[in-house]
């Protein structure tokens, strides 16, 4: 019809429920403005709601899921949660299958410990018993599952048909099911909840899952709570488990190319423990990645003068000086390059 009608459709579907039929009354001139045409009646029909949200693991977009079919309860698998989800589809943008895909096949995995792809185990984590949805996924090695047949894939753009089947709770490997529940358990379960779930983090950044392991360190510190409400006997390990997964995450910035993250983490390392070699590598790596490369040299400059056989900070030196020499003669270059 030629006709806009976008935001008058856009706000009846506001106040409309599933299934719910209605009359939108046009008095005249509202759609054909100045045409001199009657009022018009448009009927509505809401067949169905889909919501969208982003499940990447970073929450950068490149993983969204849009749910076709609500699931039942209000439950979603948590870490450690064993899981069987059918992949039902597996297509590009525009629909055409991606090749190699196996075809419908149900997955049995422990949620979010590395069993499958990206995409899969952040949709996972989201998803009610039975929900079906549709996973957009944008960087193509998030989809990269040999158990589909999709061991490479190079499509900007991947669409995943999921179901989800069943799930249901590993005993001792997750965090209790209400708020309440998790400060009814005893701080020393908590503690030892918490080392699982760091060991589980571990393996996943060996395996270089570096936004999985990521997600994981943050669990740990979400098993722990308020630290400072646990006993005076128990602060020094949990202190120095803390300081272990900041460095641990300060690691995985780096390898996620956010050098700015990785030197929030290891300034905090450096804060309870000024001489901690680790974190002061690590701040120079991310003082670099960020371009203050003269304070990255003096922070390898420090590191060896506590570890003088640190042979990988002495080769970065001059790379990171010869790095400050390029900027300030480019800097150098920008009045005579205006002039």
């Amino acid at each position: 019809l030629g006709l806009d009608i976008g935001p008058l459709v856009d706000q009846a579907v506001r106040e409309m429920r599933r299934g719910e039929m209605c009359m939108l009354k046009c008095r005249q001139d509202y759609i054909f403005k100045g045409a001199g045409h009657g009022s018009m009646v448009i009927e509505l029909t809401l067949l169905e709601l889909y919501s969208e949200r982003d499940v990447s693991m970073l929450g950068d977009g490149t993983v969204m899921k849009k749910t076709i079919k609500e699931g039942r309860g209000e439950e979603a698998p948590d870490q450690g949660w064993n899981v069987v989800l059918r992949v039902d589809s597996a297509t590009d943008a525009d629909g055409v299958a991606i090749p190699g895909f196996t075809g419908q096949k149900e997955l049995s995995f422990r949620c979010c410990e590395g069993d499958v792809c990206d995409a899969i185990e952040g949709a996972a984590r989201s998803m009610k018993r039975h929900e079906q949805c549709l996973v957009t996924c944008k960087a193509p090695w998030k989809v990269q599952e040999p158990k589909l047949g999709l061991g490479k894939v190079s499509f900007p753009e991947v669409v995943l048909g999921l179901t989800m089947v069943s799930f249901s709770k590993v005993e001792d490997n997750t965090l209790p099911e209400t708020i309440q529940e998790q400060w009814e358990d005893t701080i020393e379960e908590r503690i030892e909840l918490a080392l699982n779930r760091k060991e589980v983090a571990s393996k996943l950044f060996k395996a270089k899952r570096f936004e999985m392991a990521l997600d994981a360190y943050n669990k740990v510190f979400l098993t722990l709570g308020r630290i400072d409400q646990m006993r005076e006997d128990l602060m020094e390990g949990i202190a120095d488990l803390i300081l272990t997964l900041e460095l641990n995450k300060a690691a995985c910035f780096l390898q996620l190319n956010d050098p700015s993250s990785a030197l929030a983490s290891a300034n905090k390392v450096l804060q309870a423990d000024c001489n901690n070699v680790k974190a002061l590598f690590r701040r120079a790596k991310a003082l670099h990645g960020v371009g203050q490369h003269l304070e990255a040299v003096k922070t390898l400059e420090r590191l060896v003068a506590l570890d003088k056989s640190n042979t990988e900070a002495k080769a970065l030196i001059p790379v990171y000086r010869q790095a400050h020499k390029a900027v300030a003669e480019t800097s150098a270059e920008q009045p005579a390059l205006q002039n």
